[in-house]
């Protein structure tokens, strides 16, 4: 009976110390952030970006959508901003023994981004930057026939005109026309590459690395003692 109890007052304290030590972990990614610390902000979008990439596609999410999202790549970090750049194409679907497109490349860009847009806004823990830029890149048929990819869309969404959409009434294209995207669509309508522009400033992360974490990777790094 008394070994009974000792057990459970152990893994009880174990618990307690496992909720403890990943309590602080979190308010001291809370403090990072807030501080604009730039290597902290880089490790948990990178981490949640490739958190994306291995996720089957959430419920109510299409399929080609959530392809486009596991595209999506890191470009820039700074300490109230971050660049991203994803690729997305036309989407098709079969109408009797022929190939129908249902979603231009112009489209499925608008669509993406706007869910990018939402995503890293809203659904990385911690972070709550001020300025996100996304690139969305697409195929197109060069001058000598050959296909190449290029920037479709670009746009550049501020955290208060972003806090100002209804994200579950507006569509991608509202969102999009709300948020001054960039887009450009040739004499048939259809989307043609633009130029994104110069790249938003990838301030140094290493720099900004706590002093902590710092120390613990200098030990893993230490020689052996012979």
């Amino acid at each position: 009976m008394t070994w009974g109890i000792i057990a459970v007052l152990a893994v009880g304290l174990l618990l307690t110390y496992i909720i403890w030590q990943e309590t602080r972990s979190h308010l001291r990614w809370r403090e990072l952030v807030a501080q604009g610390n730039v290597w902290a902000i880089h490790e948990l979008v990178s981490g949640e970006i490739e958190r994306w990439h291995r996720m089957r596609p959430p419920t109510g999410t299409p399929l080609p959508l959530w392809g486009g999202v596991q595209t999506v790549e890191l470009v820039a970090t700074g300490h109230d901003h971050i660049q991203v750049a994803c690729g997305t194409e036309g989407e098709y679907r079969m109408v009797g023994a022929r190939r129908e497109q249902v979603a231009t490349p112009l489209d499925a860009a608008i669509r993406l981004a706007a869910k990018v847009i939402e995503m890293v806004m809203y659904d990385i823990p911690e972070v709550k930057v001020g300025v996100v830029r996304v690139d969305v890149y697409s195929t197109f048929s060069s001058p000598t026939g050959s296909t190449e990819q290029g920037c479709i869309l670009t746009t550049t969404a501020s955290r208060d005109v972003v806090n100002a959409i209804d994200w579950d009434f507006s569509t991608p294209r509202e969102i999009l026309d709300s948020l001054s995207a960039r887009y450009e669509l040739d004499e048939l309508g259809v989307g043609r590459p633009v130029d994104p522009g110069p790249p938003l400033e990838d301030e140094p992360v290493e720099l900004s690395m706590p002093p902590e974490v710092r120390r613990r990777r200098g030990r893993s790094h230490r020689p052996n003692e012979g």
